[in-house]
This record gives structure tokens, C-alpha cells and sequence, in this order.
């Protein structure tokens, strides 16, 4: 039976797409199937960051009945499929989001992880609805914590189960501060305290996942650890920085 997670926020530009990006390379790297699903219709993302740039068929062709469910599904190189959004604004017309719940129902892989819209409109709560489970991204300020705190209860309103809190662009001077804020805000725990880093930035621009370019960073790291729990298994990697790591690290900077 699939498990289905809204990775969803209450605001944008708290890496809610990067999250989904890298948790399903990782997912599937655990062997799993695994489908991610842009649920943002109207500035779809999660296609673009994984370089797929003009995809034939998108969540928009099925939504305007223009497209079958199978033809929109396309296979990434790291294992996992993907159901893109379009970015052309044209195909935004005749797109009927609340035909969504019942297109993510037809799919049967073990992990679907719907990337919603942010904020708390029409858009965002098709995704939530659409799923059994909830993952919220925020980041440790006080404005996305209270954007958060209002997704959430709207999760809670309609009886989804809350995975918990991903704590994204933490920094590490203000880790243990950061968590203590969001239990103030939240009353989901905190399930993943991802790290403030540049190199976030710079694969999302290379369209690499950060888990996959850097896979012994500290993000990578407190990401995986979450994965292999959220897949029911004990995280025992150990991290070796040895001398051909630490080059090749260098050479990536």
C-alpha cells in the first residue's frame, strides 16, 4: 500500500522542493519505489530542479484531461519517477487542481511524495488532502515557524497524520535555540534539523541533488538519517573522511 506525504509549508522559499528532491533520491537509493509528484500548479519547481526543462506531458495535461496519468510519468536517472509541472503560463487554463486528490489515489508505488504549493491556498490544501501524510518544512525564523503553525492546523482539520517538522537552514550556531523555537510554534516534533549551506544552493543551480553531489555533508547526513527512519530502518553508515574523499570534496567545491 503506498504512503503518501505532502512535503508542504506555509510560506515559500524554505527549500520545500529540495527537501522532496533529495528525500525521494534517497528513498530510492533504500530500493524503494518511489514517485514525486509536483502538486504546485501554478509555479511548479520540482521538474526544473531535476533538469527536466520543456517534459512533453506534465500534471497540468492530466488536470486539463489533455493527457493519460501513465504518459505524464517520466524516470529519473537516480531511481525514482517524477510527475513534472509545466512552466508554460498558457497551460495553467482549464486546469481543474480538484481532480488531483483523485490522480495521486491512482498510483501504487511504496513512497508518493507530493511537493505542494506554499502558503495556505486552494492549491496547497488539494495536496494535503490528497495524501495520508504530512511532512512540514520551515525554517527557524519567526515568520515561516507561524505560517507553519497555520498549515498545521489545517492538516489537523482534516485528519492527516503529521510526520513532523523538517528544520531547514538552520544555522549551526543556533541549532539547539532553533528547535526549542519551533516547539513553541508546533506541536509536531522536529524530525530533521537540516543545516544552513551554500552548496545547496549551488546543486539545485546544477540540477544534482545535494544528497547525491555531497553525500558525506552534514545536510546529506541528518537527511539520511531521517530517510532510513522514515523507511523503517536503523541509519549505520559510517562516515569515512579519508584522503581520496576529502580530495574529491575539494575538487567538487
Amino acid at each position: 500500500m503506498s504512503k503518501i506525504f505532502a512535503i508542504t509549508s506555509g510560506k515559500g522559499g524554505v527549500g520545500k522542493t529540495t527537501l522532496t528532491a533529495n528525500l525521494a533520491t534517497l528513498l530510492s537509493k533504500l530500493g524503494k519505489d518511489v514517485l514525486a509528484i509536483d502538486g504546485n500548479f501554478t509555479t511548479p519547481n520540482l521538474g526544473l530542479q531535476l533538469g527536466m526543462y520543456l517534459p512533453e506531458y506534465t500534471i497540468h495535461d492530466i488536470l486539463a484531461g489533455k493527457a493519460d496519468v501513465p504518459k505524464s510519468v517520466y524516470y529519473h536517472p537516480l531511481g525514482f519517477k517524477i510527475i513534472p509541472g509545466s512552466l508554460n503560463i498558457e497551460d495553467m487554463r482549464n486546469v481543474d487542481p480538484e481532480r488531483f486528490v483523485d490522480v495521486v489515489k491512482q498510483f501504487d508505488s511504496d513512497y508518493i511524495l507530493v511537493d505542494t504549493a506554499a502558503g495556505l491556498g486552494k492549491e496547497a490544501i488539494y495536496g494535503i488532502e490528497a495524501s495520508d501524510k504530512v511532512l512540514l518544512v520551515t525554517t527557524p525564523d519567526t515568520t515561516s515557524l507561524s505560517d507553519a503553525a497555520r498549515t498545521e492546523r489545517i492538516a489537523y482539520e482534516l485528519n492527516k497524520e503529521i510526520v513532523g517538522v523538517v528544520l531547514n537552514m538552520v544555522p549551526k550556531r543556533i541549532e539547539n535555540l532553533a528547535i526549542k523555537k519551533a516547539s513553541v510554534f508546533l506541536e509536531s516534533p522536529v524530525v530533521a534539523t537540516l543545516p544552513e549551506d551554500p552548496k545547496v544552493r549551488e546543486c539545485n543551480n546544477l540540477k544534482i541533488p545535494m544528497v547525491e553531489r555531497y553525500p558525506n555533508s552534514r545536510f546529506s547526513i541528518e537527511l539520511k538519517k531521517f530517510a532510513y527512519s522514515l523507511a523503517g530502518y536503523e541509519y549505520s553508515e559510517e562516515i569515512k573522511f579519508d584522503l581520496l574523499s576529502r580530495f574529491l570534496s575539494w575538487l567538487l567545491r
